[in-house]
């Protein structure tokens, strides 16, 4: 008779850790979720804003007359990068909810 491979693991271990972790992972993930899919319009809605605001000041500082020490391109790469920011939190959303 030929022994079942247990692949160096002793028999008395099994698969115990891997489905308390799980489980514990199960305990912390849906409140998670369900603050970051209650939360969602609202932060959506703060990162549209603050891109637009972002964008329209810099536009009226380059037509109204730079300073010289204003950060233009800086000033819009931020923006652009809050505009993006719902992208990343709904791929977030997405990972935590798997």
């Amino acid at each position: 008779m030929d022994k079942p491979a247990n692949y160096g693991v002793p028999a008395s271990t099994g698969v115990r850790p891997y489905v308390f972790l799980w489980f514990l992972w199960q305990i912390i993930r849906q409140p998670v979720v369900f603050v970051l899919v209650l939360l969602e319009p609202l932060i959506r809605f703060a990162f549209i804003a603050l891109a637009l605001l972002g964008i329209l000041m810099t536009i009226f500082f380059k037509l109204y007359g730079i300073p010289e020490e204003f950060p233009l391109f800086k000033m819009l790469a931020i923006s652009v990068s809050f505009g993006l920011m719902p992208w990343v939190y709904g791929g977030l959303l997405r990972l935590v909810a798997k």
